[in-house]
């Protein structure tokens, strides 16, 4: 063997070595501290699988669990965080089907603290007969994957009433299924990848939440007008199923107690929910008057998601809705 061969191979063993202790290290060190980037990661690789339908993008695997964000999140029979449901309504029951993202899911949240199970008792002591508030969050879902559920699968459930948490990034486009197996696999190219993407975001000026945000809802773009074409479509589904629609409008967590930086977003929300004639829930005022600290809402200090707090608020808010309007049950 000669000289260049062994020095190759020596590399080689040595690059190896590196690669398994950085793996075994991390691998360690993210058991133990929480990182946005690695549970999102974490998230993708334990639960997440390509949807046979196109503009689904994913879906959740059936019978799954992971323990992300000191939360357990475990699938049902169906690919639902909640327990299973017979697609035939018992006797005597209200059901609602929640449609969302990671925010219905439920992300960084123990199961007995998410909105949806809070509702459940809360539309009870209305409606006074059982209720069922089925859960079919899944998180980076839009409008558009919201509505190919309901269209594909939810309407099998055939529920009564069927609700939305609607997010001010639902008006992004829908994703393409990615399926890489380097970053499936490897923690380490994931954190590499993840701190490569941090730095290059301090070198951009455009890079602001905020602008992002904001500039969704500009008009003609094209995530809006599909978010709008979706929202009607989900109408559209419920009248065939003869179920009554309710849109809870979710305001972003970290700025919103004085000036909120997504007002104009908002109001235009809340404008197209009104010209369509569709039932809504605005859940910005109760945000406002059940909380005096914003980061108290938040699951981490670097993620805005709602906490056990901010679930019972969404709950809350909703409850206070229906207490108002039965009749929109």
């Amino acid at each position: 063997m000669s000289k260049k061969s062994k020095e190759f191979i020596f590399k080689g063993i040595f690059i190896l070595f590196i690669y398994s202790f950085l793996e075994l290290s991390l691998n360690i060190f993210f058991s133990y501290y929480q990182s946005y980037d690695i549970e999102m990661w974490k998230y993708a690789r334990d639960l997440k699988e390509k949807s046979p339908y196109l503009k689904m993008s994913h879906r959740h695997r059936s019978n799954s669990k992971a323990f992300l964000y000191g939360a357990e999140i475990k699938t049902n029979s169906r690919g639902l965080r909640d327990r299973e449901f017979d697609y035939k309504k018992p006797a005597n029951t209200f059901r609602t089907l929640f449609l969302g993202d990671s925010l219905t899911l439920g992300w960084g949240v123990d199961y007995k603290n998410l909105f949806t199970k809070l509702l459940e008792k809360d539309l009870k002591d209305i409606i006074r007969k059982p209720v069922e508030v089925i859960n079919t969050g899944v998180g980076n879902y839009n409008t558009e994957q919201e509505y190919t559920y309901l269209k594909n699968e939810g309407y099998k459930y055939n529920p009564q009433h069927i609700m939305l948490l609607y997010f001010i990034n639902d008006a992004e486009p829908t994703p393409e299924y990615s399926d890489t197996p380097i970053l499936d696999k490897s923690i380490t190219m994931v954190f590499i990848w993840s701190r490569i993407k941090k730095i290059l975001a301090k070198f951009d000026s455009n890079n602001s939440f905020l602008d992002y945000y904001s500039n969704l809802y500009s008009d003609g773009n094209k995530g809006w007008e599909n978010s709008k074409k979706s929202l009607l479509a989900i109408k559209k589904e419920a009248q065939r199923l003869n179920s009554k629609l309710t849109i809870a409008i979710c305001p972003e967590l970290r700025f919103f107690l004085k000036e909120y930086p997504f007002m104009s977003a908002h109001q235009k929300i809340l404008s197209f929910l009104k010209e369509s004639k569709i039932d809504f829930i605005d859940l910005l005022p109760v945000f406002r008057s059940m909380t005096k600290d914003e980061q108290n809402l938040w699951v981490s200090l670097e993620d805005s998601h709602p906490n056990a707090l901010g679930n019972k608020i969404i709950a809350q808010g909703i409850q206070d809705h229906f207490l108002k309007h039965p009749n929109k049950l």
